[in-house]
């Protein structure tokens, strides 16, 4: 965003463009939320503004870059779930895959990391419940394969 208005660009690098695969339950929610948007334009007529996006505001103009993390403070405050940063959710999203064993490539992928080094350094903590199940994990592992008396 410039002083200017909203200016959208191409990514940063070719490797940005890429296909990401998402859960289908997305598309479903996409599909009704275009048919919500559609049902706005054909009420404002030729006051819609044309955007083809799918994040608009009410009259098709591009939605401001800031209104997502505005909107998501207001939901977490009136739902009394402690504060946390719109970017947090990316870090939520790459912790989450990685403590249910989802490969760090895959991860690292979908954060649009150029390495995996990348998202291990600023994703993955010292998650102590994926530690626990690791020593739970190996103690299983020894326990099945070796003949303890």
């Amino acid at each position: 965003m410039s002083g200017n208005g909203i200016n959208e660009k191409t990514p940063k690098t070719d490797s940005s463009i890429r296909t990401v695969v998402v859960p289908k339950i997305c598309f479903e929610l996409l599909k009704q939320w275009r048919a919500e948007q559609g049902k706005m334009r054909l009420a404002l007529g030729d006051k819609w503004y044309g955007s083809e996006n799918i994040f608009t505001t009410d009259d098709g103009h591009i939605m401001n870059p800031a209104t997502g993390p505005k909107w998501f403070s207001e939901f977490l405050r009136k739902n009394n779930f402690p504060h946390i940063r719109f970017h947090d959710l990316r870090y939520t999203f790459a912790t989450l895959l990685i403590s249910m064993n989802i490969d760090v490539q895959t991860v690292s992928h979908k954060l649009d990391h150029a390495s995996a080094t990348t998202t291990m350094n600023f994703y993955v903590h010292d998650l102590e419940f994926t530690d626990k199940a690791s020593a739970e994990l190996l103690e299983e592992m020894l326990v099945k394969n070796l003949k303890m008396v």
